[in-house]
């Protein structure tokens, strides 16, 4: 498989010609010089998991599990911009999309559309069906995905916002044709292909209290903490719950409490979030990271508003040990956060 190819040349606004190239990772030579661009060019990215994680892409790290596929701008020998996208190996039917960057003095001449707009397309031509990607709404960038057909569906929360492109079908119907119940489920573990589905179903609205750990309340956008999920997961247990569709429909994992020293060492905190459509199976996916994990004291949280989740807990043999009262707030009121344990 040839993982450079070129695309075409395009016209930008100012009259410059860009040649596009399309990588897939593994990445070979192109690798580094990605990284050299995205990090050392862009000292901005550098601070966030997003990007940290993009040598271990380009090298093909996740290859087995994970398509991911960039788009490069090049003005001359000169890298003008960059897009992503990547999904799962196994099925494309659901992406993520990001990476978008253009060289500061190669602004506003359309570098960015163009990208963006290919990624789109590739993703589209190649089975995809839904592409979503976080972004904020002080980002002129948000307007370029607004552009290429991207429309905003989650909460804003402060600037953020997550966006997503339907290619196929209508808008408004996805959801409930991709999550219908009654389809046949299985367990597996949670791997680094798995970023476009776990996205997808954390950043639905159905929970208020979806990850402790991490601090994803509400409508927060869910997208670059996957990577430090993943990264948490190195000696724990994280299983995933799949449709015979290959669509995941719930993920549960144990992790750190992030307490300094040695004091918390010995507890882990139950992670967990099912569709409502399959909450049946949630004790059982609960149930399974509960018997992978060796730690013997076990923690999770949920908010009041949590009814299945809490309802799930205790099914999974978990007793709620505190209440800490009017903790948690969103834009009407004050709720409780109850704290569970188990062992």
């Amino acid at each position: 498989m040839n993982r450079v190819q070129p695309v075409d040349t395009t016209e930008l606004k100012n009259g410059q010609a860009m040649t596009v190239q399309r990588l897939e990772a593994p990445c070979g030579d192109w690798g580094d010089r990605l990284v050299e661009f995205m990090y050392l060019r862009h000292p901005e990215y550098t601070n966030c998991s997003w990007h940290h994680n993009c040598r271990r892409i380009v090298a093909g790290e996740f290859v087995e599990v994970s398509r991911d596929v960039f788009f490069v701008g090049l003005i001359g020998d000169e890298i003008a911009g960059t897009a992503w996208y990547g999904t799962a190996a196994d099925h494309s039917e659901v992406g993520t999309f990001g990476r978008v960057i253009t060289v500061a003095h190669h602004r506003r001449k359309g570098v960015s559309t163009v990208l963006c707009q290919r990624a789109l397309d590739d993703f589209g031509a190649r089975g995809g069906h839904v592409m979503h990607l976080g972004t904020s709404l002080n980002n002129p960038a948000h307007r370029v995905y607004e552009s290429i057909g991207y429309r905003h569906y989650n909460w804003i929360e402060g600037n953020g916002t997550v966006m997503r492109a339907v290619l196929r079908g209508a808008y408004e119907d996805f959801e409930s044709g991709y999550f219908a119940a009654g389809r046949a489920v299985s367990l597996r573990p949670l791997h680094w292909g798995d970023l476009a589905r776990v996205e997808l179903l954390v950043n639905l609205p159905h929970w208020f209290l979806k990850d402790y750990t991490r601090r994803v309340f509400g409508h927060m956008p869910f997208e670059g903490q996957f990577f430090d999920l993943m990264d948490g997961l190195k000696a724990e247990a994280g299983q995933a719950l799949v449709t015979d569709q290959r669509r995941l429909v719930g993920l549960a994992y144990a992790a750190p409490t992030g307490a300094g020293g040695h004091a918390q060492d010995h507890v882990r905190v139950i992670e967990f979030l099912a569709h409502p459509n399959y909450a049946e199976e949630g004790a059982r996916l609960v149930s399974a990271v509960v018997a992978a994990t060796k730690a013997p004291r076990l923690l999770s949280y949920a908010s009041a508003l949590d009814v299945q989740k809490c309802e799930t807990l205790e099914e999974a043999g978990f007793e709620r040990e505190a209440v800490l009262a009017g903790v948690l707030q969103d834009e009407t009121s004050e709720f409780d956060m109850y704290v569970y344990g188990r062992g």
